[in-house]
């Protein structure tokens, strides 16, 4: 019950466009709900989270929550569908913090954890936009 009361309130904060509050109310409903062991909802509230750290441009929270979802998706059978846009999230936000390191890593990375993923859109998305920021940067 308190996951969902922190939740709710979460979304109110949220409704109020008070996003630093909503995220401190998303995290706590997060843990009460891995604590539960219901990683779906859990997983939802760390998008929150995820996707308002983007909005504030705290883009290295955001990748490590994004990545976070993805690892933990692998390993269900109902959630590993979903990896490929959590990678795709992350890599996004890693195009956003302008590290040109970090984003050759991050491909790399992604194919390690997901070997499925090289053969989506959402790679061959974030691969043109990585090649495009490169050569943006030289």
């Amino acid at each position: 019950m308190a996951a969902r009361y922190f939740k709710e309130i979460a979304e109110l904060y949220e409704s109020e466009h008070n996003i630093e509050q909503g995220i401190v109310y998303f995290e706590k409903s997060a843990d009460f709900f891995q604590n539960e062991e219901l990683t779906t909802s859990a997983n939802e509230c760390k998008q929150k989270v995820a996707q308002f750290a983007a909005e504030l441009e705290q883009y290295p929270n955001s990748i490590e929550i994004y990545e976070q979802i993805a690892r933990q998706s692998m390993n269900n059978n109902l959630l590993k569908y979903g990896v490929k846009g959590h990678l795709l999230n992350a890599g996004i936000c890693q195009l956003c913090k302008g590290d040109v390191v970090a984003i050759s890593n991050a491909l790399e990375q992604y194919q390690e954890l997901d070997p499925t993923f090289s053969g989506t859109r959402e790679y061959r998305f974030l691969a043109v936009s990585f090649k495009l920021f490169i050569i943006l940067i030289l």
